[in-house]
């Protein structure tokens, strides 16, 4: 335990290289990191315990950096004039949870991905083309940005030329959640996130009057068992949680799992002798890397976890970077 007493994951180094730390996370199971001032789960079980039971532990305000620390007052100001729908998909809990991520179901399923997946190749290859003659490749900018990006400009319906932007747009979503961001930056974050808000309300406007083939017109359009439709913050939110979820995560798996086969040489040579084997490997990429490192839950009701009395309004982090390393 002294490990976890002397350092926190809050610090840069620890984040860099943690692999001592989770062991001494995976010993201690769930404590209590009081330079972050939340509890830690890295116990497998225990954390899948913990996700089933959204009564007691909720993700409604989980995500929200405003509820860990004080935001400027540009960063207020400016979410003033923005649409707000907090509680949605990976913020909310059933039966709000269930009611939007059935609407958007359809466009998800694997018959539906199916039919993106020629396009898909010629964005990878496309990609590839780029930088091949060269010998050599940054494999951040030059390959797992560009597709994961590229890919959801059109599963949205916006043009390929806004990639760089639907990429600016998941940044500053994502970025205050690491809880290290400056007041600076995070007022640029929020800006940003305005515009994206204010773009992609002309986007769904403009499918209401002209429908589509694409996500944001499915968004327009859907209704729920009562004949409801979205509302405009609700869609707002599903798009700017489809662009982290759908794009930084997915960034970080094709360089997680690119790293991976440089590191393991006698892995490359395995896949290619047994390409069927790439759905295993592309798994065990995902347990390795762990493109979401971890998440919130917000407990509801004074619960006692692992021995440890924990009060309601607690925040507990999943760190799923580690409870996959058990």
């Amino acid at each position: 335990m002294s490990l976890l007493t002397e350092r926190s994951l809050a610090e840069i180094e620890i984040q860099e290289q943690p692999w001592d730390y989770y062991a001494a996370m995976h010993e201690a199971g769930f404590y209590f990191d009081p330079q972050l001032n939340m509890y830690v789960c890295a116990n497998y079980k225990l954390m899948r315990d913990i996700m089933r039971n959204t009564k007691v532990f909720s993700n409604v305000n989980s995500q929200n950096v405003g509820t860990m620390r004080t935001p400027p007052p540009e960063v207020v100001a400016i979410q003033a004039k923005s649409q707000r729908e907090l509680e949605i998909l990976v913020a909310a809990d059933p039966p709000k949870h269930t009611r939007v991520r059935k609407m958007l179901d359809e466009p998800f399923r694997p018959r539906s991905i199916e039919k993106l997946r020629d396009s898909i190749i010629e964005i990878v290859d496309q990609s590839i083309d780029t930088f091949i003659d060269q010998g050599q490749f940054e494999a951040v900018s030059e390959f797992a940005i560009p597709i994961p990006v590229t890919v959801i400009a059109d599963l949205l319906g916006i043009e390929r030329k806004h990639a760089a932007t639907i990429k600016a747009w998941s940044d500053a979503s994502v970025e205050p959640l690491g809880m290290m961001i400056s007041d600076e930056r995070w007022i640029e974050c929020a800006q940003i996130v305005q515009d994206f808000q204010t773009f992609i309300t002309q986007e769904l406007k403009d499918r209401a009057t002209e429908p589509r083939d694409d996500l944001l017109t499915h968004m327009v359009q859907v209704e729920d068992d009562d004949g409801t439709r979205l509302t405009l913050g609700e869609m707002l939110g599903s798009v700017q949680q489809l662009l982290v979820a759908g794009n930084e995560t997915t960034t970080n798996g094709i360089a997680g799992g690119i790293q991976l086969l440089t590191q393991h040489r006698e892995q490359q040579a395995l896949l290619r002798a047994h390409p069927e084997r790439m759905y295993t490997f592309v798994n065990e990429a995902l347990r390795l890397e762990s493109p979401v490192q971890g998440l919130f839950r917000i407990t509801t009701e004074d619960t006692e976890i692992a021995g440890h009395k924990v009060a309601r309004g607690s925040r507990i982090m999943l760190r799923y970077a580690a409870a996959n390393r058990d």
